[in-house]
């Protein structure tokens, strides 16, 4: 019960501090991370992807060195 509870907040943490990074909805991925652990990160990575793009356009290339 006690992991369970530390893993909650960890995820919850986690996901706060990388939302507010990525310029996302940092409460609305705290209060998922919390509710729903790291089973959310694959999510979350899409939904980081999509924001990086709608930022920077969907012509445009990036490309990570």
């Amino acid at each position: 019960m006690l992991l369970a509870l530390f893993v909650a907040v960890a995820s919850s943490l986690f996901f706060y501090v990388e939302a507010f990074q990525s310029g996302m909805p940092a409460k609305k991925w705290a209060v998922a991370g919390f509710f729903c652990g790291p089973f959310i990160l694959p999510m979350f990575g899409i939904s980081q992807h999509v924001t990086l793009r709608q930022a920077r356009g969907f012509q445009n290339a990036y490309l990570k060195a």
